[in-house]
């Protein structure tokens, strides 16, 4: 990865990027843990092994916490010793089967001699990893108020989920996609009804694999490996109100647009929304689990002067569909920030229904945009990131640009001149330094 939750890569953190670091108050989580210092090795491996048994976190130790588990300002360190890591390494290779051994950071000792050792644990897909003769499993937990304590002994259920951890993850990401489609459809088909469009029509069942309605930008983001809740319904409901993202294409003063009319669902919070006369179409889903949907409609018909001489033709825009990739992965940051995930994500973008369809460029930028169209009718893209690479304009930008330069060598654009459209977007602030 090319950041870590500093913004930086991992062996260029010193002390100075953690203590900035705590100054942001980010409490423990599922996916992060404060240590004051090594005095308890029982406790590191256990936080290790829970780690590497749920979602992969970060432990930091060197900070303590208060009683909100936000860090302690000023956060200290502790005093510099050579072999740190050794300590940690032989206690995971003591006490843990099979063992993990996380990837450190030793940061240079400041005047003080004092120190953070950052060690980071990927999520295992040799999960269950025991601890202490075999005899204790733990996975970590979101909330620490029921039991007191971020780890947590297995129950049989979660073993049993643990053996089969990577085949049951994606099985789950599956249906919680399914379900998500099947709220969008359903509302497109009421607002069909409703509009004396779609008549009569029977819904299929959530798990069937349809098509989604044509023409649509889909954007999805979830945790990597999906096992359980990150939040409830409530919490999601509030994070999709609270957020606070400049719409700068202009659909609303805000994006998501339409987040006022927000309802909830079982295992969520959506919104759905029409414009035009419903040929215009916007949904937003949070589930619980941590996945985020974005759908909108992409696809508009040219509508040139009889006197030209010109047929009507069917265009995306190359600027809206950059617009909300920089807007959907603002509100993934902001949302996983507040919820304290820090793991490994999937990242979706398919736009259907684009055969033989004309990319429209922002205005002057190629000199004939006339033989740039798509002879294929999807657009798929994915990318594994981890949550803190969202973080922050350079972060995004770098994501962006990747999935951009794809959608272009399908339009036919094999030198996509990139430059392009950092001019254009530098002309509407998105990116601060292009």
């Amino acid at each position: 990865m090319n950041t870590t939750i500093f913004g930086k890569p991992l062996n260029e953190v010193n002390t100075d990027d953690v203590r900035l670091f705590c100054k942001s108050q980010i409490k423990e989580g599922i996916n992060l843990d404060y240590k004051k210092d090594l005095s308890s090795t029982k406790s590191i491996v256990k936080a290790i092994a829970s780690f590497a048994n749920t979602r992969g976190g970060w432990i930091l130790v060197g900070v303590e916490d208060d009683k909100d588990d936000k860090p302690k300002i000023p956060a200290v360190g502790f005093e510099f010793q050579d072999h740190l890591t050794l300590t940690v390494t032989n206690t995971v290779l003591s006490h843990m089967w099979i063992p993990i051994i996380p990837i450190y950071q030793v940061c240079p000792p400041d005047k003080d001699n004092k120190t953070f050792l950052i060690v980071y644990v990927p999520e295992s897909h040799e999960a269950p990893h025991w601890l202490f003769n075999k005899k204790e499993l733990y996975v970590r937990v979101s909330d620490r108020s029921s039991s007191g304590t971020w780890e947590e002994l297995a129950t049989s259920e979660q073993w049993e989920w643990l053996r089969n951890k990577r085949e049951k993850s994606v099985e789950l990401k599956k249906e919680i996609k399914d379900e998500i489609d099947y709220r969008f459809r359903t509302h497109d088909v009421w607002d069909e009804v409703e509009n004396g469009v779609g008549g009569s029509v029977v819904l299929p069942p959530p798990n069937r694999r349809d098509r989604d309605t044509v023409d649509m930008l889909n954007l999805t983001i979830t945790p990597y490996y999906p096992t359980e809740a990150i939040m409830d319904v409530k919490q999601s409901y509030d994070l999709l109100g609270d957020v606070n993202i400049r719409d700068y294409y202009g659909t609303s003063n805000k994006y998501p647009a339409f987040l006022d009319y927000r309802s909830v669902f079982q295992n969520g919070t959506e919104t759905y929304r029409t414009m035009d006369t419903s040929s215009r179409k916007y949904f937003t889903a949070l589930h619980t689990t941590g996945m985020i949907v974005y759908k909108e409609t992409v696809v508009f018909q040219s509508n040139p002067p009889k006197e030209s001489g010109y047929k009507p033709e069917n265009y995306i825009e190359l600027s809206r569909i950059l617009a909300r990739l920089d807007q959907f992965l603002s509100l993934a940051n902001e949302i996983y920030k507040k919820v304290g995930f820090v793991g490994l994500t999937d990242f979706t973008v398919f736009i259907n229904g684009i055969d033989w369809m004309r990319m429209m460029f922002p205005l002057n930028t190629v000199d004939n945009f006339e033989k740039y169209k798509s002879p294929t009718g999807d657009f798929y893209w994915t990318d594994t990131i981890l949550a803190s690479e969202l973080d922050g304009e350079k972060n995004r930008y770098e994501v962006i640009k990747k999935t951009i330069e794809s959608l272009m060598f399908m339009f036919g654009w094999k030198d996509f001149n990139w430059s392009i459209m950092n001019n254009y977007y530098k002309g509407v602030n998105v990116f601060i330094s292009l």
